[in-house]
């Protein structure tokens, strides 16, 4: 008799503990509904909300793809990632948060989906960082009256903790001559020109970022030496380009 209840106080508490292990996995499935809402003149918001009605993402689409801003909330109301999508692909600056607000990741796309500088943040220090801060695109070279038109799109990653960042450029040739500097401050996007004489083959272009903290104390963030190297072919409107 002692055994007939035992087993069916076992088979009491195995019932209880599966329902409620279910009840838990249905609450978790339906936790979550989507909400297509239009703005006028600016696309289609797609607003995913919790069970208690409070938003956990807002993406923004045009034609079925994710394009412009995105937000995505932890439980407790604070942003948990800010980014940018083109074409389905983040691209710009990309922001991850801790649950207390304080920034976690910082990402930063150059192209739709082209990862090229990233930190880790731990209690509002960097932990660790890859990548670097300055991105060179060589947009074309241009014969003009016997000399050559050298462009360069130049980004100058600047996260947010970053102030008075100020971006020294030098183009030196093989025989380590400074041709031409510029100086940016705070300015992220650049497209430099420059003419080129035709009896120079080889050019570097180095650049060095200075970055004012909080502390007001300028210092050398880090020193670029990219040996990014312009082959330039005489007569030929194109060049060849290697970075190391």
């Amino acid at each position: 008799m002692q055994m007939i209840k035992f087993f069916c106080c076992c088979f009491v508490a195995l019932f209880v503990f599966e329902s409620c292990f279910n009840s838990n996995s249905k609450k978790e499935d339906n936790s979550v509904y989507q909400k297509i809402e239009k703005l006028d003149g600016q696309g289609v918001y797609e607003v995913t909300y919790t069970e208690d009605g409070q938003i956990s993402a807002i993406k923004s689409f045009t034609n079925d793809t994710l394009n412009g801003f995105s937000y995505s909330f932890h439980e407790n109301g604070n942003v948990y990632e800010k980014a940018e999508f083109k074409n389905g692909k983040r691209i710009g600056h990309n922001l991850i948060y801790n649950e207390d607000g304080m920034l976690a990741f910082y990402r930063y796309f150059i192209k739709p989906g082209k990862l090229v500088f990233r930190r880790a943040y731990q209690n509002g220090n960097v932990v660790k960082e890859d990548g670097g801060f300055i991105v060179l695109e060589p947009l074309g070279i241009s014969q003009e009256q016997g000399d050559s038109l050298l462009s360069i799109h130049i980004t100058t990653i600047i996260p947010p903790d970053c102030y008075n960042v100020t971006t020294d450029i030098e183009v030196i040739d093989e025989k380590h001559n400074i041709l031409d500097s510029v100086q940016l401050i705070d300015q992220e996007v650049f497209v430099y020109d420059m003419q080129l004489n035709n009896t120079v083959r080889t050019v570097l272009v180095k650049c060095n970022l200075y970055e004012s903290l909080l502390d007001s104390v300028t210092i050398v963030h880090r020193e670029y030496a990219m040996n990014n190297m312009l082959k330039i072919l005489a007569g030929e409107k194109d060049f060849l380009y290697k970075h190391n």
